[in-house]
This record gives structure tokens, C-alpha cells and sequence, in this order.
């Protein structure tokens, strides 16, 4: 079984790779769905893609959690955020993703 920091870090590279490559992602809301099905999960948070910024949503809505940091993408590079803001959080390391 995957360990829930691995799929958290599995999602956001994908979450990433929609937020800066063929797609233009504004205003774009991942959600993660029920196993095996494509229907939605409302118990689980989604995420909120505008621009260059991820943010995570309350689950069941796409209204932005504003208690959790968000994540922003900076060319192959994927930063967290200060809870609640767009302001990098420079205690936290990055993610570096590549594509190809």
C-alpha cells in the first residue's frame, strides 16, 4: 500500500504537470475520486489550480482551505506556501519534477 505522504507527493506532481504543460490550467479543480470508479470523492479535499498556484480545497467543494499552505510552481520546481497566502514558505524544501 502506498503510505500517504508518497500518493500527497504522487498527486502533486501530477497536479504540477497539468499547471504547466500543454494544458493551460486556470481555474482548473482536481478531485480525487472513489477506488476503481470515476465518481468523485467529496470526502476528500481537491485542489485548485490558478496560474502558477495550487491550493487545496475543503473537501467536498471547491472552496480554498485557507488553514492549509498551498503550493506554488516555478518552472520545473513546486514550493509550499504560507497557510492561507501566495508568500513562499522558505522553512520547507521544494519538490523538483521533470517531464518528458
Amino acid at each position: 500500500m502506498i503510505k500517504k505522504i508518497n500518493y500527497v507527493l504522487i498527486f502533486l506532481v501530477f497536479v504540477a504537470f497539468l499547471g504547466t504543460n500543454a494544458i493551460y490550467a486556470e481555474d482548473t479543480t482536481v478531485y480525487p475520486t472513489l477506488p476503481g470508479t470515476n465518481i468523485r470523492d467529496y470526502s476528500q479535499p481537491g485542489v485548485k489550480i490558478k496560474g502558477d498556484m495550487m491550493y487545496p480545497t475543503m473537501p467536498g467543494t471547491n472552496i480554498r482551505d485557507y488553514s492549509k499552505p498551498g503550493y506554488k510552481i516555478e518552472g520545473d520546481m513546486v514550493y509550499p506556501t504560507l497557510p492561507g497566502t501566495s508568500i513562499r514558505d522558505y522553512s520547507k524544501p521544494g519538490f523538483k519534477y521533470e517531464s518528458k
